[in-house]
């Protein structure tokens, strides 16, 4: 699974979560040097906010990056943006990928509801202020 495929596989994991749940809680995709995908999410047993699911969520994929050859890993939020032309914000899952060899980036899927039904509107990328491999 390369770098692209990684952020697809996120996005559409944050999507299903969209319409099934109607939201979710950050959590993260990953893939090791053997090409094996791993979901990493908050324990289950408490009732995270966004940010301590994060917060779980980042400790867990650091501690294995080594441990589990991670070679990509992928972190996915809801989000909300601000439109360049407008002050509005809409509603995005935001991806932060870091895959070993490539530059970090922060990708952003504005997306809409339709009913129960999520579709990706648009999208755009800005670089990471960290990169986990580096």
């Amino acid at each position: 699974m390369d770098q692209n495929q990684l952020v697809s596989a996120t996005v559409e994991l944050g999507l299903d979560l969209l319409e099934k749940n109607g939201s979710f809680l950050p959590f993260c995709k990953a893939v090791n040097e053997s090409g094996e995908t791993l979901v990493y999410t908050a324990a289950s047993d408490r009732d995270f906010s966004a940010e301590q699911a994060y917060k779980s969520v980042r400790s867990s994929v650091i501690r294995d990056l080594q441990a589990r050859s991670l070679k990509g890993v992928a972190f996915c939020f809801p989000s909300r943006v601000r439109l360049s032309d407008s002050k509005e914000k809409v509603p995005a899952i935001e991806v932060e990928v870091h895959y070993r060899s490539l530059p970090a980036k922060v990708w952003y899927f504005l997306y809409k509801m339709d009913g129960n039904k999520a579709s990706v509107l648009e999208y755009y990328t800005n670089d990471a202020k960290e990169d986990l491999f580096a």
